[in-house]
Order: C-alpha cells, then structure tokens, then sequence
C-alpha cells in the first residue's frame, strides 16, 4: 500500500535508513553485555564472530535479508559446535 503514496523527501529519507537502524540497535545490544551499574560493558564474543560474516556478505550483496540468514546460520553452527 506505501508504494502508490508519495511520501515527503524528508520522510523518503527517513524510511530508507530505519532498516539499517533497526539492525545497529539490535546488533549492539546483543555484541555488549552490562553487568551491572556503574560498571563498563564487556564484549560477547560468540556474538561478535557470528556476526562478521553477515557484515562481509552485507557490504558485498547490501541485502538485509542475506545479512540476517549468514549472521543466524553462523550462530546456529557456532551454537551447534559448542563454541
């Protein structure tokens, strides 16, 4: 239904980056674990070795949908292996 309104630029704008957002947020939260407050985070490694592949294959093919279906499968080997 989006496709036969005509959005402002500015929202055009907008709307092209919220995936890209969506995905920083989420890799973000997921890459940093807080222990406790007033104490600095640490980095998950697992999650961040899962997720070099999907950026590769991001910054290659720019598909968000190929970025999270390397990133999953990565994770689910990684999970499988006991890594």
């Amino acid at each position: 239904m989006a496709k036969y309104i005509n959005f402002p630029d500015w929202m055009t704008t907008f709307l092209r980056y919220l995936p890209l957002a969506m995905m920083t947020t989420l890799m973000f939260q997921n890459i940093f674990v807080v222990h406790g407050h007033g104490q600095l985070a640490t980095v998950n490694f697992t999650v961040l070795v899962a997720l070099l592949p999907g950026l590769i294959i991001g910054y290659f093919r720019r598909s968000l949908m190929a970025v999270v279906l390397v990133s999953v499968l990565v994770m689910a080997l990684m999970r499988y292996f006991n890594f």
